[in-house]
């Protein structure tokens, strides 16, 4: 199952594209909009994994709002429906998963859909070999006075400190030296950034708590700590539990 957002100002366009998806039974419509400026604000509750998008619109246009969607959330798989030819290299050029003429024959939407869910298929299969790949690697920690081998995956998340920084694991807190925009840069895909003061393993993740008007926190395996979420990273942060 897809989640689809579409968002076109034209309604009757809206009205086909959602009549058209109705009839697939592995795409589950989560909104539509006519506006653009609706669909950024709904963006962080809805979490779209595909977005039907007009190029043609007042106030943002498509390209725009395709770079805004971007912003937000990489994953997001953008297929702009258009009745212009000509916008075609732009969109391309901003890794759009496909280009679609007005009126959409339904052949068309099936063809451009199974792409997306192809390419997302194939690029979790690929995240997932790398990624178990990466928790078996075994990464040098300096901390104050000594130097310490531990695996990857066996980090919880990182926590700022006076002096630096701490690894948390399931049975330690090591302090070490390095910043948390260090340790932001040398695990990589595998941590989120939730917090100015927190990097969490994208691997013990359970899930988003919401403990308060705009206050989350993250839920982790291993440890009874809740990790606060600032609240730019609500919507990036749902993706991880969410799909």
């Amino acid at each position: 199952m897809i989640k689809t957002a579409i968002v076109d100002d034209e309604k009757m366009i809206l009205d086909e594209l959602r009549h058209l998806l109705s009839g697939m039974e592995d795409v589950e419509l989560v909104g539509t909009y006519t506006q653009a400026e609706r669909f950024l604000s709904d963006l962080p509750r809805i979490m779209p994994q595909l977005v039907l998008l007009d190029i043609e619109m007042p106030e943002i246009s498509g390209l725009e709002l395709a770079r805004h969607i971007s912003e937000i959330d990489k994953t997001i798989s953008v297929v702009f429906v258009t009745a212009y030819l000509e916008y075609a290299a732009d969109a391309y050029e901003l890794d759009a998963k496909h280009y679609l003429l007005k009126p959409v024959r339904i052949e068309k939407l099936r063809e451009a859909i199974d792409r997306v869910v192809d390419r997302r298929a194939k690029d979790e299969v690929f995240e997932i070999l790398r990624s178990e790949k990466r928790k078996k690697e075994r990464i040098t920690i300096k901390t104050r006075g000594e130097a310490v081998l531990l695996s990857i995956g066996d980090i919880l998340y990182v926590e700022t400190n006076k002096g630096g920084s701490d690894i948390v694991t399931k049975t330690e807190r090591i302090p070490t030296t390095d910043t948390i925009k260090q340790w932001e840069e040398k695990l990589s895909d595998d941590f989120f950034r939730c917090h100015r003061s927190f990097l969490v393993s994208l691997e013990h993740i359970q899930g988003l708590l919401h403990t308060g008007i705009n206050r989350y926190e993250l839920k982790l395996s291993g440890t009874k700590e809740r990790i606060p979420v600032s609240r730019e990273k609500v919507s990036q942060g749902r993706r991880f539990f969410d799909e």
